[in-house]
């Protein structure tokens, strides 16, 4: 199940699509709540239905928001849950969000992020267009997530040293990727055909980027 909607997210058909990275001087909390900081960030909400119903609106709405610092990349979004009540049961069958990041303009390969909505995370990294999958990545990331009735709230905040980028290059790829349970439905950002093979190089783009951390970020765990 995991596999499948990796590689389903790394299909993409219409790598046009543009959102910025707008720097903040105030980081945001990352608890779930999508404060009013987040009105001053970039956001896209143009999502196109892979399944049950291709090609078509989705059922829900969602709005991705980007924002950065000197140090980290932040991620929220907010999916509207109108028609159905959000799951969250430590399942794979539970709502969920992930995000895929070409941080060196490669077209082929990729970070995953994926965040469900009981707190659960995971991660990984693609290569090879997307066609192979390797999860022994393990990233020093942090998330928030906070389930109401008619929506959920996620926010993610990727440290710059956490990764490995391109220095210099300002645009990086991206997708971003929701799944409904209860309706048991899946929007891209990017136009995604249920017969495609896997893309990272029709990522849509995230522009201005502008790490300005050095070294690298680990942890170490008893």
């Amino acid at each position: 199940m995991q596999f499948l909607l990796v590689c389903l997210l790394l299909i993409g058909i219409n790598g046009d699509k543009i959102i910025e990275a707008r720097f903040t001087d105030t980081p945001p909390r990352i608890d779930g709540v999508i404060e009013e900081l987040w009105q001053a960030a970039d956001s896209v909400c143009d999502f196109i239905q892979h399944a049950p119903y291709e090609k078509t609106d989705p059922t829900e709405k969602t709005v991705v928001y980007v924002l950065q610092d000197r140090d980290n990349l932040y991620i929220a979004y907010r999916c509207y849950a109108e028609t159905h009540k959000p799951i969250a049961c430590l399942t794979s069958d539970e709502d969920h969000i992930i995000i895929g990041i070409d941080s060196f303009g490669s077209k082929s390969q990729a970070y995953f992020f994926i965040v469900y909505a009981s707190g659960i995370r995971q991660d990984g990294w693609v290569y090879d267009d997307g066609r192979t999958m390797d999860n022994s990545w393990e990233g020093v990331w942090y998330r928030g997530v906070k389930v109401y009735n008619n929506h959920l709230d996620y926010e993610i905040k990727i440290p710059f040293k956490s990764i490995r980028y391109k220095k210099g290059l300002d645009t990086w790829g991206i997708q971003f990727y929701r799944y409904s349970a209860g309706n048991r439905e899946t929007d891209f950002w990017t136009e995604v055909l249920q017969h495609e093979n896997s893309m990272v190089s029709q990522y849509g783009f995230l522009k201005g980027i502008n790490p300005q951390s050095t070294g690298y970020y680990f942890e170490l765990y008893p």
